[in-house]
């Protein structure tokens, strides 16, 4: 099986809202999906996608392009994340893993991509909220050197949990290294290709 990085499209949302609503408790509604993909010009949406065996990159890379429904109304996700452009710095809107493949490493995958996107349009700070339960999220965050900046209380409106703010900053010469090694030992155990971070194929 080999995996596909690459911009999210209209005829994704079927399949990321199936994972949206098993992945959080207030999942975001399909038409925001569309606005963050039709308007919002400083959203950057992603998707992984498994491509089927004995399909080229190819192939799938014109599927991608196409705006039909039946195009991409089947096709399976194994994660998906988005970040917006807010002046200097990078903010995760989100990020999440079909629950069939959570355990395996797409969600770092995804954050990886999503750090590499900031990286290629020249920001060097990247923020993001994670709620204080999801200790699982977190770790993940910590591995990638982001740091709890402050609390925010009761931020989720769905039970009034407080929220923290992260942030990932001072990014250098080395920090760049250690994500290129971490792509390396990716590829390594997951045949993947990259077509929307503007680096890690870069």
């Amino acid at each position: 099986m080999t995996y596909l990085i690459r911009p999210m499209q209209i005829s994704d949302i079927r399949q990321v809202m199936h994972i949206e609503r098993r992945s959080f408790s207030m999942p975001w509604p399909s038409f925001v999906y569309v606005h963050e993909i039709n308007h919002n010009q400083d959203a950057y949406m992603g998707v992984i996608e498994i491509v089927q065996s004995g399909e080229s990159e190819e192939k799938r890379l014109g599927l991608s392009r196409l705006w039909t429904r039946e195009a991409h109304s089947h096709t399976p996700l194994a994660a998906y994340g988005g970040i917006w452009m807010d002046g200097d710095e990078g903010h995760i809107s989100t990020i999440a893993s079909a629950p069939d493949y959570r355990g395996q490493g797409f969600g770092e995958l995804m954050l990886i991509a999503l750090i590499g996107r900031a990286l290629s349009m020249q920001r060097k700070r990247i923020v993001l909220e994670v709620r204080t339960s999801n200790e699982v999220a977190q770790k993940l965050y910590f591995k990638y050197q982001f740091k709890i900046f402050n609390t925010r209380y009761e931020y989720y409106p769905d039970n009034q949990e407080d929220a923290y703010f992260m942030v990932l900053d001072g990014i250098d010469e080395a920090y760049t290294q250690m994500l290129g090694e971490r792509i390396a030992a990716f590829r390594d155990k997951v045949e993947f290709s990259d077509s929307y971070s503007g680096f890690i194929d870069a």
